[in-house]
């Protein structure tokens, strides 16, 4: 049951995002696919279609990024952040 009004173009939204978690949820536990929604138009129902796809893809073929955040951090702080008075009067002047 869809709580947004009809005539609120959220409402539509909310149908789309419905459906991209059932075929996504199918995909996944492999499950039969999914009716869309009378509400949505063709292009609307193609692109949800393509995205849950995607999604499941991506869940079932995971990528893990050797990442260290704490030397991504220690390099952003040596960066300038235009903060430093005597250069914000170099840039002024």
């Amino acid at each position: 049951m869809n709580p947004i009004p009809d005539d609120w173009a959220l409402a539509t939204t909310h149908i789309a995002s419905e459906y991209v978690y059932r075929p996504f949820s199918a995909l996944v536990s492999g499950q039969l696919n999914v009716l869309p929604p009378l509400k949505l138009n063709f292009v609307m129902i193609m692109g949800c279609s393509k995205l849950a796809s995607t999604l499941a893809t991506t869940y079932h073929n995971p990528v893990t990024i050797n990442f260290d955040v704490a030397r991504y951090a220690d390099a952003l702080q040596m960066m300038e952040n235009g903060t430093k008075p005597n250069h914000e009067e170099n840039l002024l002047s």
